[in-house]
């Protein structure tokens, strides 16, 4: 995705929507019900460049403070993106963003839907040479969900997932299916009410198909606060090309 210019809430990707039955289990979606944490300074950073045309850059530097906090660190791939899987670099210095890339971008394209074997078997023997495949245990929960509570960075799995890496503080990355985003959504949203750091408790409520799928109903400017958020984590990734 690139956005041409700024208020960058004007512009952005189509967004994606899943079709269900789900709806909302007595919940009067509104302001009342926000999906967002007004208090985290991400959140006020991202509504002032949806509201007020601010610059950007207040964002950013909220979501890379939040980032070194936490040891959570999201990186975008739009070429090829999520492949759900786990990896753990094989050498330290880890390998850069950059380097992400310009491995996924070998990953073989689909003829007719399917994927041919000896194709997969070479991308595999180069991915080999950076990461080996990794655990769950690899990609802990703590960490990404404390970044989660503190930033308040919600967009349903449809949105995010897949275009999306998350690396941890060990250097472990993680990507996820779009349904298996939403499940992640689900039990932070559950862990963050035990901790108290629900802001609406709510949420806890919702299956994985709402933040799968359905976190726009919960949120009036839902669709603004996707596309400025996707283009804020853009632009941040861009400068850490090298990182």
């Amino acid at each position: 995705m690139h956005l041409g210019g700024d208020p960058i809430a004007d512009e952005g990707p189509k967004l994606r929507r899943g079709r269900s039955r789900w709806t909302p289990e007595t919940v009067e979606f509104g302001v009342a019900a926000n999906l967002l944490d007004p208090s985290a300074p991400f959140v006020r950073a991202v509504l002032a460049i949806i509201e007020d045309d601010a610059d950007p850059e207040a964002a950013i530097t909220e979501l890379v403070a939040a980032e070194k906090r936490h040891g959570i660190r999201i990186l975008r791939d739009d070429v090829t993106g999520s492949l759900a899987s786990t990896w753990v670099p094989l050498r330290s210095p880890r390998p850069t963003l950059r380097e992400l890339r310009a491995l996924l971008a070998r990953f073989p394209a689909p003829r007719d839907g399917v994927i041919d074997d000896d194709a997969l078997r070479a991308f595999d023997r180069q991915r080999q040479a950076l990461y080996r495949e990794g655990s769950d245990d690899e990609t802990p929960d703590e960490p990404l969900f404390a970044f989660l509570s503190g930033t308040s960075l919600l967009l349903a799995g449809t949105d995010f997932a897949g275009d999306h890496w998350i690396e941890y503080p060990d250097g472990a990355l993680g990507s996820w299916t779009p349904r298996a985003w939403g499940q992640c959504l689900r039990h932070w949203a559950r862990a963050a009410t035990k901790r108290g750091e629900l802001h609406r408790a709510w949420l806890a409520r919702q299956d994985h198909v709402f933040f799968t799928s359905y976190a726009y109903k919960a949120e009036p400017r839902y669709d603004a606060w996707c596309r400025a958020v996707l283009e804020v984590i853009r632009r941040k990734c861009e400068r850490q090309l090298d990182e």
